[in-house]
């Protein structure tokens, strides 16, 4: 299921393995991905969309952020992680 709106827009959940698709509306270069005190991961926009693969880090039950702007002006998705997907 899609979430979001205006500046970024992605799923809710993802499963472990995968790789996301997150579409950014602003003119910011690149998103931040991050996981429980985990420092941050940058991925670069290319025309309006990052791919971003579900981090390692995050456990099935777990989330974890996508992150553009900065400051006051930032706007983020929270994206669920849950199990792999079976062949």
């Amino acid at each position: 299921m899609q979430q979001g709106g205006g500046e970024l827009r992605g799923p809710s959940s993802a499963p472990t393995g995968t790789t996301i698709e997150v579409t950014v509306t602003t003119p910011d270069a690149s998103v931040q991905v991050v996981v429980g005190g985990l420092a941050p991961k940058t991925y670069p926009v290319q025309d309006g969309k990052v791919q971003i693969p579900v981090p390692a880090e995050a456990a099935p039950g777990s989330y974890f952020r996508v992150v553009v702007g900065k400051r006051k002006s930032f706007k983020f998705l929270l994206v669920e992680v849950t199990g792999a997907l079976t062949p």
